[in-house]
């Protein structure tokens, strides 16, 4: 059967069933679910160790080499990249696509283990790690609201972000909200050691005064 000749001999039921075909299509399309923000899988994480002053070859054979031996015993990796530069390491562990999403926590739960058992291993001189980051990868914030300061001072402006994020975090589909800008605030004390003297202080007991004091809020 030749369907090419059988559509253009009766072409009036090949235009009608287009028309249908395509009508069809539309509806179906309308009909399709939609989600702004629709979950996913995150199989991704990352092991990072800060070492000041380390060179990338020190990095590499004392600390990269070490924590991928461990994690290429975890079988569900499917595969590692690393980069070792001055000072710090970073592995990306990537797991294996058929891994399911309920699993997912007590396989990093199993790599910090790893971890922790390697530790007393690495070299001395790490400040930082090294350490599992895996949460909030995958976190996608769907609304920024920004403020704008105009004649307020800074505490003022903190003080109503504060309050904004109170509120939106109440909202039915509200996950986290973060404040992100957020500068700490600082006091600079200016003294003079010749009136310090006069009170038998030094700078260094009024340091450690300030110090000892508590906390002001």
């Amino acid at each position: 059967m030749n369907l090419t000749g059988s559509a253009i001999k009766y072409n009036r039921v090949t235009y009608v069933l287009f028309i249908i075909v395509f009508f069809l299509g539309i509806s179906g399309y309308q009909q399709l679910p939609r989600d702004s923000m629709p979950p996913f899988t995150v199989r991704s994480a990352s092991v990072v160790t800060v070492m000041p002053g380390a060179s990338p070859e020190r990095v590499e054979s004392l600390i990269t080499d070490k924590i991928e031996k461990v994690v290429q015993e975890i079988p569900e990796v499917d595969y590692i990249t690393s980069e070792s530069r001055t000072a710090l390491s970073v592995i990306n562990v990537i797991l294996k696509e058929n891994v399911p999403p309920a699993d997912l926590q007590a396989i990093w739960d199993r790599l910090r283990r790893k971890i922790d058992e390697l530790k007393p291993s690495l070299p001395a001189g790490i400040t930082s790690g090294p350490e599992l980051k895996d949460e909030d990868i995958g976190v996608v914030y769907g609304i920024s609201v920004g403020l704008i300061n105009d004649g307020f001072e800074y505490y003022e402006l903190e003080e109503y972000a504060e309050d904004l994020r109170n509120l939106f975090i109440k909202l039915d589909d509200a996950s986290e909200v973060v404040l992100g800008g957020v500068i700490e605030q600082q006091i600079f004390i200016d003294f003079n050691d010749a009136k310090l003297a006069e009170f038998g202080l030094s700078s260094s007991q009024l340091k450690s005064i300030i110090s000892a004091s508590p906390p002001y809020s």
